[in-house]
């Protein structure tokens, strides 16, 4: 079943791809400009890579256009809230739980965090249960090519905010609304960057501004020469998905030291 259906009855799926032994969860949010889904390439491909560095995956197929936002952000932020529910059953840690997203899934990944958290997302007909109590919000986030702004992403912004870009006086309070940047604020969760600087997705040198101004842990790969949408195939630029991976392994390493030393305090 798609995700895009006119008569509004599509559910949100998650496919888990387990690693066995591994504490570690990443979520990830493949793209497709919000009108579509690269699942075999940023979703399937992914996860199989980090199953072999020993990571578990959940790959998330969201709700479309003609859904809008925060429809899409009550998928993830449901999807991080069922991982830590189950946690146990999974053999995963509930703090080392992480998203991970390319382009308009890049979007997703990081508005979870930045304009969410574990504030609730209120969309109509929408009935919590035992495990919306979770908490909603990632541990560490990775953003691939990312749609981080919409001041020169305009198609996206009309699929996210629906009729309301059309009216001239709203555009702008949108763009600043969805705006990644614009809504970055201080944080202590970990970030996780890549783009290339030939990216026909505009903003991503400024959101990386933004993180140092912010001094936001962060890891930032600027790839020189690489464009939009690489994801593995391109394996002159694939080396991001082997500093991904690493960079989940020591940062959530940082993690299981805090808990040791609590252990032995």
């Amino acid at each position: 079943t798609g995700k895009a259906s006119a008569s509004y009855d599509d559910a949100p799926t998650l496919t888990p791809f387990l690693s066995p032994g591994s504490d570690t969860a990443v979520i990830i949010a493949p793209g497709g400009g919000f009108c579509n889904q690269s699942r075999d390439r940023e979703g399937y491909a992914i996860a199989a890579f980090l199953n072999r560095n020993g990571i578990n995956a959940f790959v998330l197929d969201y709700r479309l256009n003609p859904y809008r936002a925060p429809v899409c952000y009550l998928d993830m932020q449901r999807a991080i809230r069922y991982v830590r529910f189950h946690a146990r059953e999974y053999g995963i840690a509930s703090d080392k739980i992480g998203t991970l997203g390319f382009s308009a899934g890049g979007y997703l990944s990081g508005a979870s965090l930045i304009l969410l958290g574990d504030k609730a997302v209120e969309v109509s007909g929408y009935v919590p249960d035992a495990v919306d109590a979770e908490n909603g919000a990632a541990n560490f986030v990775g953003l691939i090519y990312p749609v981080v702004d919409f001041a020169q992403n305009q198609n996206m912004l009309a699929l996210l905010a629906g009729k309301d870009f059309y009216d001239p006086e709203k555009r702008p309070q949108l763009q600043n609304r969805y705006s990644l940047t614009a809504q970055l604020q201080s944080s202590t969760v970990p970030q996780f960057l890549c783009y290339g600087s030939k990216d026909m997705i505009k903003g991503q040198d400024a959101y990386a501004q933004r993180l140092e101004e912010l001094h936001i842990p962060h890891k930032t790969l600027r790839i020189e020469g690489a464009g939009h949408s690489f994801a593995l195939e391109n394996k002159k630029y694939a080396f991001w998905a082997e500093e991904f991976a690493q960079w989940v392994k020591d940062v959530t390493a940082e993690k299981t030291d805090t808990v040791r030393e609590r252990e032995d305090a």
